[in-house]
């Protein structure tokens, strides 16, 4: 099947508008407030969103029009005689089955890292703000669970960034290597952020001028101005883990779009944590499911969606490292025979 027809764009560009003239992001935040009342940068976050849904239907309309308006145009028809030769190829693949031993592994890291974030949730009701110092390593900043997060963010970034170089000569456009170079870069600076850049570890004091500026007085970006970079976060990874593999795995043309552009896609398996990191936040909403902790849940949300996305970058890497070998193998017999 296909998702990405005319019709479908259309309607969801009408949704898009929609949203956007009835300030779709405040009644989302409205249904997940139990008072009702914002902070200013909390309406500030309200309105950047409303903003991003107007460029992204600005976006779609420019492409919907493009793609009319090129009708017998030699790119066009290239697209789609590639998209063609691909679904025919598909037909033969198991869709994310390729490398089912690692992924029925990491389904169980992921399932016992959650298990593991939940039992921290349940201990938090007795050791919470008790000086306890096994709690506080594992559970506080810079504790066990936040440093893990790091380094997930930090080796998937590192090893996205090498095999991005290392797979640019095997693509039909070696310039998209630089989509997946260029999230790898946005994970080892996540990875930073994380850790506030060393600032506890080495004891440096935050700039009167970003401490003015940053909710938490560190020495980060993603908190200047507001919480708005945590939002951010967490529509990219529930769109990321948690939809994108769905959609991949039911419409040929969404699979088709991310292995063309490099795009690392997350086995299906892994699609229920990007729907459990939402849940685990600290609104009074979703903080209901797990009992009302006074742990803040977003540093386990944080910490599944690192873990996932380490999963997706092995299994990615395995995947295009067995792709050049069979290249290779292909070649190979071929220059014999010359």
């Amino acid at each position: 099947m296909r998702l990405l027809t005319l019709r479908n764009l259309i309607v969801f560009d009408v949704l898009l508008v929609v949203l956007v003239v009835v300030n779709g992001p405040l009644l989302l935040y409205r249904s997940l407030s139990s008072d009702k009342e914002f902070l200013p940068a909390t309406l500030v976050e309200i309105q950047v969103f409303r903003h991003v849904v107007l460029f992204v239907a600005i976006c779609v309309l420019a492409s919907i029009v493009v793609w009319m308006l090129s009708r017998k145009r030699r790119w066009r028809e290239s697209v789609v005689e590639d998209f063609n030769a691909y679904v025919e190829q598909s037909d033969s693949i198991e869709r994310g089955a390729e490398d089912r031993p690692f992924i029925i592994l990491w389904s169980v890291i992921l399932a016992l890292v959650f298990l593991g974030l939940l039992a921290t949730i349940r201990l938090s009701f007795t050791f919470q703000d008790k000086n306890v110092a096994w709690y506080d390593l594992l559970a506080l900043e810079d504790g066990i669970w936040e440093t893990g997060t790091a380094v997930c963010l930090l080796s998937g970034g590192m090893l996205l960034m090498a095999a991005s170089v290392a797979n640019r000569k095997a693509l039909r456009q070696p310039f998209f290597a630089l989509i997946p170079f260029a999230f790898g870069l946005v994970l080892c600076f996540a990875a930073g952020e994380e850790l506030s850049w060393g600032q506890r570890w080495l004891g440096y004091e935050t700039p009167d001028a970003a401490k003015a500026l940053n909710v938490q007085g560190e020495f980060t970006l993603h908190n200047l101005g507001g919480r708005w970079a945590n939002q951010v976060m967490i529509v990219f990874f529930f769109l990321y883990i948690g939809i994108a593999p769905v959609l991949a795995f039911f419409f040929v043309d969404v699979r088709y779009i991310l292995d063309r552009l490099c795009i690392p896609l997350a086995p299906i398996a892994f699609a229920p944590y990007g729907f459990v990191g939402v849940l685990f936040d600290e609104r009074e909403v979703f903080s209901r499911i797990w009992g009302h902790p006074p742990w803040y849940l977003d540093e386990g949300r944080e910490t599944i969606f690192a873990v996932a996305v380490l999963g997706v970058v092995l299994h990615w890497d395995r995947l295009w490292r067995k792709r050049r070998r069979g290249e290779s193998e292909r070649v190979g017999p071929a220059r014999r025979r010359d």
